[in-house]
């Protein structure tokens, strides 16, 4: 895992995490895997609950053919934001994990129950892909935590103010 070889490299006994959508998710695996490492979390937009339906439901979402003929403008950002790399094989890597999280979501809800990281959970009020329910119920199960709604924000990073995202971010890590 390329996250677990950056923290080898770094001189940073422990980091903060601010994970975006699957970021988030990541950052949790990280904490439950690797806690040593780990100091504060913050999520924003984390998908928790994965099964086969909801997997393909997502990856859907994921064509570069289809993200190029309807949304030339978003495959130009996808591009750039992917530079040096490709960002047609970003979305089928990320495609290829989702899959394999719907067929067996590597964070059970008991997990979280082991993961002691003062954790700030964070959805939009506006959120079509990550629900209130699953984000609530991970919540719920973490022992250090405390949970946000930003008001008026969808799930797109684009979508999300940034001026308040940046208080709760500073607050927190603070």
């Amino acid at each position: 895992m390329m996250y677990l070889a950056y923290l080898e490299k770094t001189t940073f006994d422990k980091i903060n995490i601010f994970g975006y959508s699957m970021g988030g998710y990541v950052a949790l695996y990280l904490a439950k895997n690797h806690s040593t490492r780990i100091n504060k979390i913050m999520t924003l937009a984390t998908k928790f609950q994965w099964t086969e339906e909801i997997a393909e439901k997502e990856i859907k979402m994921l064509n570069p053919e289809k993200i190029q003929e309807k949304l030339p403008a978003f495959a130009i950002i996808l591009e750039e934001r992917n530079k040096p790399n490709d960002w047609k094989l970003a979305l089928k890597v990320t495609a290829e994990m989702m899959i394999a999280l719907g067929k067996n979501n590597t964070l059970q809800l008991s997990d979280y129950e082991t993961i002691e990281h003062n954790t700030l959970i964070s959805i939009g009020d506006k959120d079509t892909m990550v629900t209130l329910e699953e984000t609530i119920a991970v919540y719920r199960k973490l022992k250090n935590a405390d949970f946000i709604v930003l008001p008026n924000t969808q799930h797109p990073i684009e979508k999300v103010e940034v001026e308040r995202l940046s208080k709760e971010i500073q607050l927190f890590f603070k």
